[in-house]
């Protein structure tokens, strides 16, 4: 796992790579003093349902969210997650509760 910040300091990526190839990609962006977004996790075909995404999750979260001091992550997840169950059980799996007043906004509070 590695993590590229923008030069902004605004946002990022956390790639994680195996055997010289990318196989997946979390990136993030700020969205408040003590906020950070997750607006984009993508894991290639061949890994997805292999705890890709899990692991990307939990590095950005010991490594970018809690580092960096921040107390909140939210990810949107379309449909409250009916279309995408492996992201929604990821995101849940990590704390994640879902947003009461936006059915497809889960919300992790540190």
């Amino acid at each position: 796992m590695k993590d590229h910040p923008n030069l902004l300091g605004t946002g990022g990526q956390v790639i994680c790579r195996y055997k010289g190839e990318d196989i997946g990609v979390l990136d993030y962006n700020k969205t408040a003093e003590k906020v950070m977004n997750i607006s984009n996790l993508n894991t290639a075909p061949v890994y997805q349902r292999k705890g890709v995404g899990n692991a990307l999750v939990e590095y950005f979260i010991a490594n970018v969210v809690k580092a960096g001091g921040f107390n909140t992550v939210t990810v949107s997840v379309a449909n409250g997650g009916r279309n995408n169950t492996g992201a929604k059980k990821t995101y849940e799996k990590n704390g994640f509760q879902w947003d009461a007043d936006d059915k497809d906004t889960m919300t992790l509070k540190l």
